[in-house]
């Protein structure tokens, strides 16, 4: 359902952001059509995190990783770090 979800949100913003933003800035220079495609995902990732929040939501399955693992970047306890499907992600907001 969420897949459905996130295509048709791309189905329905992607045209209206190429016809809006992008064919005004595909004459100019290729800095100011990166400088615009990035804007743009920063304030539709801000958009995001004001719709759904920045704080994860509680689930059912427990971290399977052990305490002294945060995230994938942590120093190294033990000869091998566990993968990051299975470590414990630190919330970045």
């Amino acid at each position: 359902m969420l897949v459905i979800a996130a295509a048709l949100v791309g189905v329905i913003l992607g045209p209206l952001i190429e016809r809006v933003l992008l064919k005004r800035v595909e004459t100019q220079e290729p800095v100011l059509q990166l400088l615009v495609t990035f804007a743009l995902f920063m304030i539709l990732e801000d958009v995001q995190k004001l719709i759904w929040g920045c704080s994860p939501s509680p689930t059912r399955r427990r971290c399977s990783c052990s305490a002294r693992w945060t995230c994938p970047s942590a120093p190294m306890s033990s000869p091998s770090p566990p993968t990051s499907s299975s470590c414990c992600r630190a919330s970045r907001c």
